[in-house]
């Protein structure tokens, strides 16, 4: 790795110098510390990769080549992305890139118009999981790519402020950014990109967004899914907590819920709607809602893992047996969805895979404005609904 420079205006990390949990690195962005160029290992689990015994040396393409058991040329391709390598071929250099932390230096600099590819990642609340995960994933795509990111807070609720922050980004040299919910349908809507002229990819919208390429999953039909679920399990007065207004995520997965609700020939009345803000106090507030109506419903489906936890402690707190007299489930399978009793019925989604494609598709993308090519497509990445205690039993 090279030497990394000194600056007094502002200190930078260099993740190799600093394995810590993606949410130190986000939290040194509050103090002015720009987290600048990661460990050619990348970061597994939250933890900096093992180095090999070779991780002193430079990485060369003919290591790689030895390593995976192909020509110098086949992997020249693959680092390309030229369609001349097979399944196969392609999927033993990417290992022996991995394995060995090579850095193609020629395709960053290619990326990023003969420079080192920097990328701006947005957050808005550095103490959920979705920020961590979405970190991980940005930061294994930067391996391969040698790319430097910034991290940068934003605020939804002040546009200003955030606009500036583009501004500044963009002033800086930073190439292209990511933006998570709902910092994406904000900018989406805004039409500033196109004034301030930097690309950007939508992490995890709910749905796709105009101008914005993002990775994600397909929101409404998770939703519709979980709530057919509930519906087969023999529950007929489904609850809902919803999630912050603006963001596209709560409002997809509110349609989901309909579309279920509808198919099964269910009444959605107003009073099963409860306004949430996809935090546990959300959620406990919107759950003493829904149990306190007259004839109170028999299952709730929190938008976010986060809200469902609020909804099983109120729930306990009012004795409320979970699952037998209540069926609770929650929606992102986060760390937390398996430490609390009983554990939550919930949607998984992968928002690692989704920050690693979202930043694959970001540098895809400024290669395309560089070339004059096609913008990238939408990535969905695939869902599952997965079954613990908070649900009754088939």
């Amino acid at each position: 790795m090279p030497a990394i420079p000194r600056f007094r205006a502002k200190p930078r990390i260099s993740y190799a110098l600093w394995p810590v949990w993606p949410s130190a690195l986000v939290a040194a962005s509050q103090y002015g510390v720009r987290v600048i160029r990661f460990g050619r290992q990348g970061l597994k689990n939250g933890r900096q990769g093992e180095r090999s015994g070779r991780s002193h040396a430079r990485a060369t393409i003919a290591d790689v080549a030895e390593l995976a058991g192909v020509s110098a040329m086949t992997v020249s391709n693959v680092l390309n992305r030229r369609p001349k390598a097979g399944a196969d071929a392609r999927a033993a250099v990417q290992a022996a890139v991995e394995q060995l932390g090579y850095v193609p230096n020629r395709e960053a600099k290619r990326l990023a118009g003969a420079q080192t590819l920097r990328v701006g990642i947005f957050y808005t609340d550095a103490a959920t999981a979705f920020v961590g995960t979405v970190l991980v994933g940005a930061l294994n795509a930067s391996v391969p790519m040698g790319a430097e990111i910034i991290v940068e807070p934003a605020d939804p609720a002040d546009p200003d402020a955030l606009r500036a922050s583009l501004l500044r980004l963009q002033r800086s040299g930073v190439n292209g950014v990511l933006l998570p919910p709902p910092i994406a349908e904000l900018v989406a809507m805004s039409g500033w990109l196109s004034e301030i002229d930097l690309p950007a990819v939508a992490v995890s919208p709910g749905a796709s967004l105009p101008g914005l390429p993002s990775a994600r999953c397909d929101e409404q039909h998770a939703a519709y899914d979980i709530t057919r679920l509930l519906i087969a399990r023999g529950h007929r007065r489904i609850g809902i907590v919803g999630g912050p207004e603006g963001h596209s995520a709560a409002a997809t997965r509110l349609e989901g819920y309909r579309c279920a609700m509808a198919e099964g020939g269910l009444p959605v009345d107003r009073e099963f709607i409860a306004p949430g803000d996809f935090t546990f106090q959300g959620g406990q507030k919107a759950a003493a809602r829904l149990l306190a109506l007259p004839a109170p419903v028999d299952a709730i489906f929190a938008t976010n893992d986060a809200s469902a936890c609020g909804v099983l402690a109120t729930a306990h707190q009012l004795g409320i047996a979970v699952p037998e007299d209540l069926s609770v489930v929650g929606y992102d399978d986060t760390p937390v969805a398996q430490q609390v009793w009983p554990a939550l019925t919930t949607v998984r989604q992968d928002t690692t895979a989704m920050g690693k494609i979202a930043m694959t598709l970001l540098a895809d993308l400024i290669a395309a404005r560089s070339t004059g090519s096609a913008a990238p497509l939408d990535r969905l990445v695939p869902y599952s609904v997965i079954e613990r205690g908070s649900i009754r039993p088939a």
